[in-house]
């Protein structure tokens, strides 16, 4: 292959190929669970092997010969999760293989692979190794052999042996014929880290910046998550580690060379920020094993200077026993698919429903077991009171309640279907889908002012024109035949109407025949009764926070492993609870690696796509949600983010009732 002449932003092909975090969250809890669910039996089988690999690796321990200087601390597995101790996040950052999996999440079948990763889990790397060399000169499937590659090399470079690993990667590429553009996110994250424990720092720099392109852009989705392309946040750190081990005459050389690319030289702008504080250690090395070099200049929760803490767990307070049990439940098992795969504590409590219970737990979550966040509770009365004991403490909380009366901001973050999200997502749907003249009737109860005041604003700060709006009281269905007549004559394209299906069906059943898009919230998510009202609002708009007959391949790989961990479909809690845990595992990460509170590090996570929807953070703490807008078409839901939804439908799988009952997120 072709070199790239002297631009420093190309990655070269000639000895070897050169150039999230929330990413990685999903793809370890999925994966996880898929092996536990689709290979129980030979789990079986594995758990025996491990525990007499573990007889015979002690017996032999005291003769091996060390071969590097490797320091490690591996993260604590098994029955070691089940204390609540704090945890580091420490690992090499370059290992982004699932176990017993391929690059593309499919269970391999090669026994030296499968052996490998046994030792690689209970931290025999030297075992491992050896294994992946007997697995070398075997037959292997296409993926299979990509997936040794990434091991093999992951693990020359633990040993410090970068040539090795460069030399791996150049003879695998080599023999695919693969370019530049068709190396995957976790191999242009390898060689970053190989090229600059190598000593080549352009690039060490041009791979990092080509990883952090594959992961550029508003669609670092869960879809990307699943796929392993989305490599924005590793990048980052790994180019922060490097630029962290430079001298000031190598830094500030690679500042001259790379200012045309925005993401390296924003990178270096953070560097020289950081060099021109009071409280700067000089750590440079020119042979540094760099990618320790963050942990060198602080810890999250450090104190005075070299001091260094670890975060505790965290708590989750939820209702697990009494009559809202099934709730509470639902949350719990999403939130386990992330943590039971990652290096988190999970310290559960049930409050059963009772906010005075909810605040003593919370007390004792804080003080006793020193968790950093809660998540949780569920109801809007029990949020209300932890939230006084969360912030009084200075720690931070995610509640799942959709209560209007809870103040927002000091680390206390509201992670539910409220209106004023679901009016958002419906109107900028309207607006995209070229509806520019709206009406609105609705109820004259608490909920529906609630709703028509946000509608009324939303619209006008989207530039569509409220052309009508009346109200009727609730349950009362007499003048509704006027208001139909009335707003005929009006040329509407849209008409918002915030009451359940049932009432909607009737409204717009008066119409005379004039065509106008219904508008609806969340509780029209219901398969059964858009059914029942598939011709009276058929092309209706409505917000679905969890698009559960989705075809997005994230989407249906969540429903896969939930169903085969827990015996069930997963509803709208348990989705909003995997996102929940996703987003906080990612926080914490970010903590550690960059010196921040969690709050900082999650106020400044960007926009994650998980399963309920597009979650991001604004300037004031409040966590805005996009949620998925569908439309009835032929009494199913098909998603607008479907080409040309607004004019077809598609057959999707799954006629389960998978709606949110907005009487269970109050």
């Amino acid at each position: 292959a072709q070199g790239s002449g002297g631009d420093p932003d190309a990655p070269r092909q000639n000895r070897a190929p050169k150039a999230s975090a929330l990413a990685s969250a999903f793809e370890q809890a999925i994966h996880g669970l898929q092996e536990r669910s689709q290979n129980f039996i030979l789990l079986r089988a594995l758990i025996l092997s491990i525990a007499l690999i573990g007889l015979l690796t002690g017996c032999s321990s005291g003769s091996g010969k060390q071969r590097t200087s490797y320091n490690s601390h591996q993260p604590p597995r098994g029955a070691e999760l089940q204390e609540r101790v704090p945890i580091k996040l420490e690992s090499y950052p370059w290992e982004f293989w699932a176990a017993s999996r391929d690059l593309q999440g499919n269970p391999m079948t090669n026994r030296a692979l499968l052996e490998g990763d046994q030792y690689f889990t209970a931290g025999k790397r030297d075992l491992a190794l050896k294994s992946y060399q007997t697995a070398q000169v075997e037959k292997l499937s296409p993926s299979e052999k990509e997936a040794l590659t990434l091991r093999l090399a992951g693990l020359e470079l633990g040993f410090d042996r970068a040539d090795k690993a460069l030399d791996l990667l150049s003879t695998y590429f080599r023999a695919i014929g693969a370019g530049e553009d068709q190396v995957d996110g976790r191999f242009s994250i390898l060689f970053g880290y190989a090229y600059g424990r190598a000593g080549d720092l352009n690039q060490s720099l041009a791979w990092f910046s080509r990883a952090y392109r594959q992961g550029s852009g508003t669609k670092a989705s869960a879809a990307r998550i699943i796929s392993g392309t989305s490599f924005q946040k590793p990048a980052e750190r790994g180019v922060r580690s490097l630029l962290a081990a430079l001298s000031e005459r190598d830094f500030e050389k690679l500042g001259e060379t790379w200012g045309s690319d925005a993401f390296i030289n924003n990178m270096i702008g953070q560097e020289r920020l950081k060099r021109s504080g009071p409280s700067h250690i000089a750590i440079a090395s020119t042979r540094l094993r760099f990618w320790d070099a963050l942990s060198d200049r602080a810890e999250f929760g450090a104190g005075q200077e070299g001091e260094k803490h670890e975060y505790a767990a965290i708590g989750v307070l939820l209702p697990l026993e009494g009559q809202y049990a099934p709730y509470g439940l639902a949350l719990k098992n999403g939130m386990e698919m992330v943590f039971e795969s990652s290096h988190i504590t999970a310290v559960y409590k049930d409050y059963s429903g009772d906010a005075a219970k909810a605040a003593a737990a919370a007390r004792e979550l804080i003080y006793k077991d020193k968790v950093e966040v809660v998540l949780g509770p569920l109801l809007s009365e029990a949020a209300l009171q932890v939230s006084e004991v969360v912030r009084e403490s200075g720690k931070s909380m995610i509640t799942f309640s959709k209560s209007p009366n809870l103040e927002i901001g000091d680390g206390i973050y509201q992670l539910a279907p409220t209106p004023e999200s679901q009016i958002e997502s419906l109107v900028s749907a309207a607006q995209e889908g070229g509806l520019k003249k709206t009406a609105m009737i609705y109820p004259d109860d608490i909920g529906g002012v609630e709703f028509a005041n946000l509608f009324r604003d939303s619209v006008r700060q989207a530039g569509l024109e409220l052309a009508y709006e009346a109200s009727y009281h609730k349950g009362d269905f007499s003048n509704f035949l006027a208001l139909a007549s009335e707003i005929e004559s009006k040329d509407i394209d849209a008409l918002f109407f915030p009451d359940n299906l049932q009432t909607a069906s009737r409204f717009f059943s008066s119409l005379s025949g004039t065509f106008m898009r219904p508008l609806g919230t969340a509780n029209w998510d219901s398969a059964t009764e858009l059914q029942q009202a598939k011709v009276v609002l058929d092309g209706a708009l409505f917000v679905s926070p969890f698009f559960a007959r989705s075809d997005r391949q994230e989407m249906q790989t969540f429903f896969i492993a939930y169903q085969g961990r827990f015996g069930s479909k997963p509803d709208f809690l348990a989705a909003q609870g995997f996102d929940a845990a996703t987003l906080v595992k990612e926080a914490l990460s970010n903590a550690v690696s960059e010196r921040l509170s969690f709050e900082d590090a999650l106020n400044s996570l960007g926009i994650y796509h998980g399963l309920t929807g597009a979650i991001e953070i604004d300037q004031n703490g409040a966590i805005r949600r996009r949620f998925e807008v569908a439309k009835l078409h032929q009494g199913m839901a098909v998603s607008l983010s479907t080409p040309d939804a607004f004019d077809m439908a598609r057959s999707l799988r799954g006629d389960s009732d998978d709606g949110v009952s907005q009487d269970i997120i109050q």
